[in-house]
Order: structure tokens, then sequence, then C-alpha cells
């Protein structure tokens, strides 16, 4: 039974294929929809803008524990990849607007003065001091700052959803937020999962390989995912923040696998960011996820650990070396 709402910005759906009751699906989309009150931008009193709108003002925010959580999982994640990955890109984000009603192409002189505002380091989360009673809570050091948890919160929930419905004992689902997969289990006892790797360049549902995923969450992070086409131009939402411009470095896509929805999330864009030489640094360095790579020329390169696992199904595309 296959049941799907809209939240985090995307399309949620998932797929249970043993004892499917009602109750597993309420409840996941239940876990669901707190998370996007908790963390998303478009919520006006949701823990990210009420941190955002104190930055610099030595307050620190009440967050709840999921928040914090994320939070302190992105700030790690900040720094293992030297920033490729950082909460604290809202001020870029914004600034870009990309698929948003103010879209644009900002010069320099934009761009400059918001570099300094992205510093992981510029954020502080504070333990309660008597769990039983007191909630985190959260500061941003600067003002201007903001945090902005869309490149990991979609994994986060992922990551719940499973691990409740492992817990009611379901041992087939498939959970697809957005893009972002999440398996449980096998598809039934003698299948696994198999799943297609989207072709950056074509439309959705369009594959150039595939991979088996039992309890495993593969994400990909794409320019084709959300961008937009000025003189020719395409500007894609993988904002680098070192420069603060779309990270340029001949990657079309990178597809993470991992135990864990959140990680396999941050880290597809980081790896991303850095680029094919740096990125299968990170991937060597880390030992809780492997990467496919996605190349302008059309090489796919995979990971060690994957490349027993990968099929190339679209001859237009070629292997190449790690």
């Amino acid at each position: 039974m296959r049941r799907t709402i809209q939240s985090l910005g995307t399309i949620i759906t998932v797929t249970i294929y043993d004892d499917p009751k009602d109750e597993y699906f309420s409840e996941s989309f239940r876990i669901v929809r707190k998370i996007h009150d908790l963390m998303s931008l478009e919520v006006e009193e949701s823990d990210l803008n009420r941190l955002n709108r104190a930055a610099g003002s030595g307050r620190p925010i009440a967050i709840d524990p999921w928040t914090y959580e994320v939070l302190e999982e992105a700030i790690h994640m900040a720094e293992v990849s030297d920033s490729a990955f950082t909460p604290a890109i809202e001020p870029l984000v914004s600034l870009w607007d990309i698929g948003g009603p103010d879209q644009q192409v900002p010069d320099e002189n934009q761009v400059a003065p918001l570099l300094p505002l992205l510093d992981y380091e510029q954020i502080r989360l504070y333990e309660p001091e008597d769990p039983s009673s007191n909630s985190p809570r959260a500061e941003l050091l600067t003002p201007g700052m903001g945090v902005d948890l869309g490149g990991i919160a979609k994994g986060y929930a992922a990551d719940l959803v499973s691990n409740y419905l492992k817990k009611e004992g379901v041992k087939h689902a498939i959970l697809d937020f957005g893009g972002n997969i999440m398996t449980i289990g096998r598809k039934t006892a003698d299948r696994p999962w198999i799943i297609g790797l989207q072709r950056p360049d074509m439309q959705r549902g369009v594959y150039l390989g595939t991979l088996p995923a039992d309890d495993l969450s593969i994400v990909t992070s794409g320019v084709y995912e959300r961008f937009f086409i000025e003189d020719d131009v395409r500007y894609h939402h993988l904002l680098d923040s070192r420069d603060g411009f779309p990270a340029d470095n001949r990657l079309e896509g990178v597809v993470i696998v991992s135990d864990v929805s959140m990680t396999a999330d941050g880290y597809s864009t980081a790896v991303f960011v850095k680029g094919l030489e740096q990125g299968k640094e990170l991937v060597e360095s880390r030992n809780e996820i492997e990467a496919i790579f996605i190349t302008g020329d059309l090489q796919v390169i995979v990971s060690p650990g994957l490349v027993d696992q990968f099929t190339l199904i679209d001859d237009s595309f070629s292997l190449g070396e790690w």
C-alpha cells in the first residue's frame, strides 16, 4: 500500500508491502509534518525562523530536541567537510532565491558581504540544564546570520519514519522523500530493492544505472534538481559557501549511499560542492558513506564499496576509474 503527502517542500511517499495498517501511515506523516513545522523556513514560527530572527541578539532560543539533533549533526558535517556543507547557508540561499519569485544572479558586491555570515562556528548549541523540564537552546552569534536545514531535514525525517516502522514490525517498505530513498528490509523475502539512479540531463524516471539497496538510504544531489537559466547559463541550487556562487566543478550529480538517511542527505551536498577529486577524498575519509559521481563528460565513477553492486544501463555513459 502506498500513500503520499506534500511536505518539506517536496512529495513524500511511503510504501509498505507487509501489513500496511492505517496507523502506520498516519504516524509516519505526523512525524514528517512535525519536522516541517520545526525546521521549515516557510513556517513563520518554526524553530529556524525564531532562531534566525534572534541572530546577534545575545539571546539563546529554545528549540525542540529534534531541531537540536539536526543542528548538531549539521555542524559536525560542516566541520568534516570544511564548510562544503554548512547549516549557516541561509543568507546566500535567500539572496539567490533559486526556484523562488525573486531568483536572480547577484553580483560580487551583493555576495561578498554575506560570506562572513556563513560561518558555522558562530552557531552555539546549549543542552538543557534539566532535561526533564527544559528545552535545549541555540544561538546565532552574528547579526544577519541564518540557518537553513533544507539539505539535511528530509534525511532526518526518513530516518525517524524508518525507525518508527521498524519498531512496529514492518519488514518490507520503501520511503521516497523527494528523491531521498530509504529502504526497510528487502522488497520481498527473496527479492532485493533495486533503485534506479536518475540520469541528470533527462526527465524524472530516466535512469543511467541501478543499485540494490536493502536497509540503505540513497540520496542524489544534482544540477538538474533546482535551477534557472539566464543568458544561456544554468545556475543551480548547490551553492558554494567559499565564493557564494553555484559550485562549478563539471559534476552533474553525486549519489551518496549510507545506512543513515540524514548522513546521505548532508554528504550528498558536501561531496558535490567539493568536486570530483576533493569529493573522493572526503568519501574515503568517512566509513559511513559510499558515492557515485556523474560527470559532465558522461562518466560514472563509483567508490570501491559499490563498484561490484552498481549496474550501468545507459550505454551513452562509461565507467571511469576511482
